[in-house]
């Protein structure tokens, strides 16, 4: 094909110029939705905002056991205990306290306190051996209710009033058997 040749449906020179015209401006109105998305591509998509994060969930400082339904939860606050009798008395920890500072002559503020005076000390651990041998406490339980005690000095305090009454000190032996009958009353 000869470039100077006029395609076969134009009869001009002017002819070819419009249609080429024509064809370019139709490429135009065709490309440019086109174009336009490709630009929008480029740009960078403002992106949506994240949730505010969730507060984060605390639970409220109580008992251990509080939360936990399980079957060892109840077990341990005296449900679901097969060997549970009604009618037996519920002690509480605070009254083995107040028998055994009443007993020894001292105040319970004495008693609770970090004192380590021998007569302060007995007295406690005296306390300490009736709370976990007369009632359902934990030695956690037990140091928290008495002068905010670790639970290895509870455990500490019953094998020193235990092995105290096995070697027959009948000073304690008799403070451990006269309180206890005091708080069963």
């Amino acid at each position: 094909m000869n470039l100077l040749e006029l395609p076969q449906d134009c009869e001009s020179a002017a002819e070819v110029l419009t249609k080429a015209a024509k064809v370019r401006a139709l490429r135009r109105r065709w490309e440019q939705p086109i174009a336009k998305a490709r630009k929008k591509l480029r740009q960078p998509q403002p992106q949506p905002e994240p949730p505010p994060p969730a507060p984060p969930i605390t639970m409220p400082k109580k008992r251990r056991f509080e939360y936990i339904p399980n079957f060892l939860a109840l077990v341990r606050h005296g449900h679901c205990n097969p060997y549970y009798e009604p009618d037996e008395p519920r002690i509480s920890v605070m009254e083995i306290v107040e028998k055994t500072a009443e007993y020894f002559g001292i105040t319970l503020v004495a008693l609770m306190s970090k004192l380590r005076t021998r007569n302060f000390v007995d007295a406690r651990h005296v306390a300490v051996y009736l709370a976990k041998k007369l009632t359902r406490s934990s030695y956690v339980q037990i140091g928290k209710r008495i002068g905010d005690l670790d639970h290895t000095s509870i455990l500490h305090a019953v094998r020193r009033i235990q092995a105290k009454i096995d070697s027959q000190d009948r000073t304690i032996a008799e403070a451990v058997l006269t309180i206890e009958r005091k708080v069963l009353e």
